[in-house]
């Protein structure tokens, strides 16, 4: 993965309405089924890596399907992106510095989380428990990355097991205002 596929990946999430999480992009060190997967190229352009890979006759594939703009990505890639570059300048750059912001931020807030829960939470037959005076006392963000945190320990992280409405409706419940 490159900088274009940050780019492509933060602005389809960004259209489907994602949090910081979303946001922050194709990780660049990921766990997956026992995995860990390494993206060194996030910030290189695509079009750098390939003049790197004809510069030293590197083998290179491309898949067809790219090409078609059946696929929300592609359309992304080839009608969107290319309109909003040549407006702003190195776009995939921007993003990608705006998706290492989001990427800080929600790791803070879900390390945040973590804490509080190591804190305040327990597990009990009825799942996981957090004192409710506790949790209203908290700032919206971190009420939210608690719920978050509470669904990727009991559900796992990928893919995401609840939506943002699911864990508005959660607060919403939690802090009395439902």
């Amino acid at each position: 993965h490159h900088a274009d596929d940050q780019a492509e990946t933060v602005l389809l999430r960004l259209v489907r309405g994602a949090g910081l999480r979303g946001l922050a992009g194709i990780k660049p060190v990921a766990q997956f089924r026992g995995l860990t997967i390494i993206r060194p190229w996030l910030s290189i352009a695509r079009a750098t890596l390939l003049a790197c890979a004809r510069t030293h006759a590197l083998p290179y594939r491309e898949d067809s399907s790219n090409a078609s703009q059946r696929f929300d990505r592609n359309w992304m890639r080839h009608e969107i992106i290319p309109r909003l570059a040549a407006r702003h300048g190195d776009l995939a750059a921007r993003i990608g510095a705006s998706a290492v912001i989001a990427h800080d931020a929600e790791e803070y807030l879900s390390q945040r989380a973590t804490e509080l829960l190591r804190h305040f939470g327990a597990q009990s037959l009825l799942g996981m428990l957090f004192p409710l005076q506790e949790y209203r006392a908290l700032h919206p963000a971190l009420q939210r990355a608690i719920i978050r945190r509470m669904f990727d320990e009991l559900c796992g992280e990928d893919p995401p097991p609840a939506s943002f409405q699911h864990v508005e409706d959660l607060r919403a419940l939690a802090c009395g205002t439902q």
